[in-house]
């Protein structure tokens, strides 16, 4: 038998994770930075008597792990990991406001004797500052504005980004250019009761924006299927590794100062019926030729 040139996995390209029935891809990772198949399988010892070591030895059940890591957050890893359901808005090159909603009390958002709407100011968009802005009743007829994102011009620990704005009167309005945005009072008299908030989602001006909310009642997740390829190494050699069934459910999310995220998941590999297989590793050969 003729000697072949050696074969290795070389690196990783990229991790893909799929339907298991359909095979459609829900997408792949391209920041992966590890794929691991753990196989622990203890030794089941057969022993006894006075003997001084074991009569035999057999494989006990194995557990099989499997982990990967990357360095992205795709949409589709929280619907496959959180069962979420991403919420995708488009481009929007003025950004948005909306869900004016009441927090504490109900007087500050009141289409008469309150705010009774907030838009953006289009010719200061550019000021929008994600995500959400809080509106406090200073008193009756005016609010303090919380932020969620210091700027540069913020002087209080709390986040007041603009104080004692005034809410007018028979629907006149009020623009707070630092924050991008009109305020339209209601179409009475003004009369807040101090300390009542409402809340108002900000979208600053984007090209993409997503919301995920994770957890909840009745939340299912699903198997699913794993591909991981590696790239193709200079003398040739190429490695595909599939797990057709697979189950995960949770993924962290760490924030680490001045790093980009690495993100690690755990999962069990299943030995899928179809395929009667745990996995299925496929490996082009080198093009390399021993005489």
């Amino acid at each position: 038998m003729p000697v072949t040139p050696t074969r290795n996995i070389w690196g990783l390209d990229i991790i893909t994770l799929y339907d298991p029935l359909t095979r459609v891809p829900f997408g792949f990772y391209r920041v992966g930075q590890a794929l691991t198949l753990d196989r622990a399988i203890d030794v089941v010892l057969n022993e006894g008597g006075n003997a001084q070591g074991a009569f035999g030895a057999e494989g006990g059940q194995p557990v099989n792990t499997l982990t990967w890591s990357f360095k992205e957050t795709p949409d589709f890893s929280w619907q496959v990991l959180e069962g979420a359901t991403p919420i995708v808005t488009p481009a929007e090159a003025s950004g948005s406001v909306s869900g004016l909603a009441n927090a504490s009390g109900t007087s500050v958002f009141d289409a008469t004797t309150g705010i009774a709407s907030i838009a953006v100011k289009s010719a200061e968009a550019g000021n929008l500052r994600g995500i959400q802005y809080i509106f406090e009743a200073a008193d009756a007829s005016s609010v303090n504005i919380y932020g969620h994102t210091p700027g540069p011009f913020e002087s209080d620990q709390a986040l007041l980004v603009a104080a004692a704005v005034p809410v007018l009167d028979s629907g006149g309005t009020t623009d707070v250019d630092s924050l991008g945005i009109t305020i339209t009072g209601g179409s009475g008299t003004i009369a807040m009761t101090p300390a009542d908030t409402a809340l108002l989602d900000v979208k600053p001006i984007h090209n993409g924006f997503s919301e995920i909310k994770v957890g909840g009642e009745n939340v299912v997740v699903n198997q699913f299927g794993l591909l991981g390829i590696s790239p193709r190494g200079s003398d040739g050699v190429q490695t595909w590794i599939d797990f057709p069934q697979v189950f995960a459910q949770g993924m962290p999310v760490p924030f680490q100062t001045r790093e980009f995220a690495e993100i690690e998941v755990t999962a069990t590999p299943l030995v899928d019926c179809i395929t009667n297989s745990l996995y299925t590793l496929k490996q082009r050969h080198s093009d390399k030729i021993c005489a």
